[in-house]
């Protein structure tokens, strides 16, 4: 409230001497030559403008205006902190991932260190036993496979068996309508 009351005091003294018909968009600097007081009063009147809007002086923004600036601004803090959690989010499963490999790989070394180690093999024996695993599996599956194939043409067999075997006493039976109709 003082400020008001200085600023409307120092505008009264000095609105008496100008003119409104003098006001231009760009006001004119204050003579550095004029006794401190004028120039004091002439620096104010230039930039308080008395209250009249300049060509360089912005428009008010209005409410709506104020209101989209203010929720840009908490949009972009928003997604600062989306970007700042999931920046922290990564970081500790990241950790966490290390973290549990170095557990297994701890858990490895404990089992290779308790194992007892293979005496006198070489890489070549090794070779050897791991392709003799495969044709061990590989003969296994292709007995299983020979033996799904002879069950699924044993079962395709019976089937037909049993079809035709229908098919010829549905032909004797209608053999016999037939006959019974001829007579008849």
């Amino acid at each position: 409230m003082k400020i008001e009351r200085i600023l409307a005091s120092i505008r009264e003294p000095a609105k008496p001497a100008e003119k409104p018909t003098e006001k231009t968009a760009s006001p004119n600097p204050p003579d550095p030559s004029a006794p401190p007081r004028e120039a004091l009063l002439a620096a104010l009147h230039t930039a308080l403008g008395d209250g009249e809007k300049t060509a360089s002086t912005p428009a008010t923004a209005g409410p709506i205006d104020d209101l989209m600036k203010t929720a840009g601004e908490i949009l972009a803090a928003d997604k600062e902190a989306a970007a700042k959690e999931a920046q922290v989010l990564g970081a500790a499963f990241g950790d966490a991932c290390v973290a549990r490999l170095d557990v297994w790989l701890k858990h490895a070394q404990d089992m290779l260190a308790t194992a007892p180690p293979p005496t006198g093999t070489t890489s070549e024996q090794l070779k050897e036993a791991a392709q003799a695993g495969y044709q061990q599996a590989r003969e296994e599956l292709e007995k299983a496979a020979a033996d799904y194939d002879r069950g699924w043409n044993e079962t395709v067999d019976a089937i037909f068996k049993t079809a035709a075997d229908e098919f010829l006493k549905g032909v004797h039976v209608a053999a016999q309508l037939c006959d019974a109709a001829r007579a008849a």
